[in-house]
């Protein structure tokens, strides 16, 4: 009988091959990549409707919808300095 649950949307491997470039992560667990897929997925989720909830009618998401919902949710404060590094989030238009 197979094991339940979806299939998880990001590479187990990629992620342990990402979490092992850190000289501070020793040996990681076969489970601790499939639970960071898991939690990188609704995230991602969270971050892309709280963009389309300001967004609505927008067709395309940019950089300036991310950096809008990122400033007007708090919960996504600690993406600020990743997002005012990014040349071009001020000065994309909206579509």
């Amino acid at each position: 009988m197979p094991r339940g649950g979806p299939k998880p949307r990001f590479p187990a491997s990629r992620i342990k091959k990402i979490m092992q470039t850190d000289e501070d992560v020793g040996k990681v667990s076969t489970g601790t990549p499939v639970v960071i897929s898991a939690v990188l997925e609704a995230f991602i989720t969270d971050l892309l409707d709280q963009t389309t909830t300001t967004h609505p009618d927008s067709k395309t998401i940019g950089a300036s919808h991310l950096k809008e919902a990122v400033d007007a949710n708090p919960k996504f404060d600690f993406l600020k300095d990743v997002l005012s590094n990014q040349s071009g989030v001020d000065n994309q238009q909206d579509t």
